[in-house]
């Protein structure tokens, strides 16, 4: 898995309340043999959007 990150250096001043607008990617580079892992590329455009989506994930998985 590749994940990159790119984020403005500017919106730091911002405060804690504020979640600031980045973009993160993550793409499967390999799959796995014998397992398929979907979707094979993930954007998002916030840490909390990132966030969200992962303790979403860790969920569903717990459920199956």
């Amino acid at each position: 898995m590749l994940k990159t990150t790119e984020f403005d250096e500017t919106l730091d001043i911002l405060d804690d309340s504020v979640c600031p607008e980045c973009w993160i990617n993550y793409e499967i580079i390999t799959q796995p043999q014998g397992e398929v892992i979907s979707p094979k590329k993930k954007i998002f455009t916030s840490r909390c959007q990132e966030s969200f989506w992962l303790k979403l994930q860790k969920t569903r998985a717990k459920l199956n």
